[in-house]
């Protein structure tokens, strides 16, 4: 089924946006390059050091505690806070991050919330990879219309969701492969041969935020999208209520 020049006018917290065609939306910084911004180890390692100091310790400090180059956390700095997720004080000539909100950005709002959960626990070894995974997941716009078609089917084969999905064979494998990997979603076997796929639970606080964030994201196939409604009619919204409230 062919779907183009599709116009949805729809609204993300006072921001009204209109989408034409295959999912192009005017509003930036958009979901998924958020979350791209934060998939590497370096950069999760600076962000806890802000949450831990309280916006606290410049640019200087939080390079030495986490052994990186000043350029170096400062470029990852600069980039964390031109998406929302970091604020930044300067006083003089020092720079200071915090985490403070950006009320224009209300995604990154509820991303920082999520951190704050995350990071007040004990973080178990190697949550930098496991973050990493999720981010990863998240992190492509592709990826996450895999997970909204879920969210409305529930559980789907492989042979109606590549179809859904708008994509050919050996790109939904790719991303199918890092949804996995994730631990975003699941396969079951119905029989012989017979697969279907469905969205995993998530105890991880991020994880339960960017799946909220992502049934409200406006970068997905306005083709997809369709279809999917068309074919099952369901309220996508209370889906995902009934996936994060398990």
């Amino acid at each position: 089924m062919e779907v183009e020049d599709v116009k949805v006018t729809t609204t993300v917290g006072e921001v009204e946006i209109e989408k034409k065609g295959k999912g192009s939306a005017m509003l930036s910084p958009t979901f998924w390059r958020t979350v791209r911004s934060l998939k590497n180890v370096n950069r999760l390692n600076l962000l806890k050091s802000v949450y831990d100091h309280g916006g606290n310790m410049g640019v200087v400090d939080i390079a030495k505690e986490n052994r990186v180059s000043e350029p170096v956390a400062s470029d990852y700095l600069r980039k964390m806070n031109a998406r929302g997720i970091i604020s930044v004080k300067r006083n003089a000539t020092f720079v200071y991050y915090g985490t403070l909100p950006d009320r224009s950005l209300p995604r990154a709002i509820s991303l920082q919330d999520g951190f704050r959960e995350y990071f007040s626990r004990e973080l178990p070894k190697g949550w930098q990879r496991e973050l990493c995974a999720i981010m990863n997941g998240f992190s492509h716009y592709n990826r996450l219309n895999i997970l909204r078609l879920l969210c409305v089917a529930g559980e789907c084969g492989r042979v109606e969701l590549v179809k859904a999905a708008g994509i050919c064979e050996k790109n939904f494998q790719q991303h199918l492969e890092k949804l996995k990997a994730a631990g975003l979603v699941a396969r079951s076997c119905l029989g012989r041969s017979r697969y279907v796929f469905s969205i995993k639970p998530q105890s991880n606080p991020i994880a339960r935020i960017l799946f909220e964030a992502a049934t409200n994201d406006l970068e997905l196939s306005s083709r997809s999208w369709i279809a999917a409604e068309m074919v099952k009619g369901k309220n996508i919204n209370e889906e995902m209520s009934r996936f994060i409230s398990k």
